[in-house]
């Protein structure tokens, strides 16, 4: 078998079900982002030189707990309802 054929066989069958793949990458990529974002802002160096820090950082960091939370969650359904198509 040749080594490009699953890549291939990939791509053929996004290209073909592109109405239901792109929109499902695209909110992939959006959550993961969102995350991250929250993330480095709570990881931020920066804050600690800001009145109130302690504070600060402890309502960033529970926010990256809440975005994480409803990223896994909005990640598995839009996963299951790809599946289902």
């Amino acid at each position: 078998m040749r080594s490009f054929f699953y890549p291939k066989l990939a791509i053929t069958n996004i290209t073909k079900n592109s109405r239901f793949y792109y929109p499902y990458i695209l909110t992939c990529i959006a959550t993961i982002a969102m995350f991250y974002v929250m993330a480095m802002i709570a990881s931020n160096d920066g804050l600690s030189q800001m009145p109130g820090h302690g504070s600060l950082t402890s309502i960033l960091g529970f926010g990256t707990t809440i975005v994480g939370i409803f990223s896994v969650i909005f990640l598995l359904y839009t996963n299951s309802f790809l599946i289902k198509r």
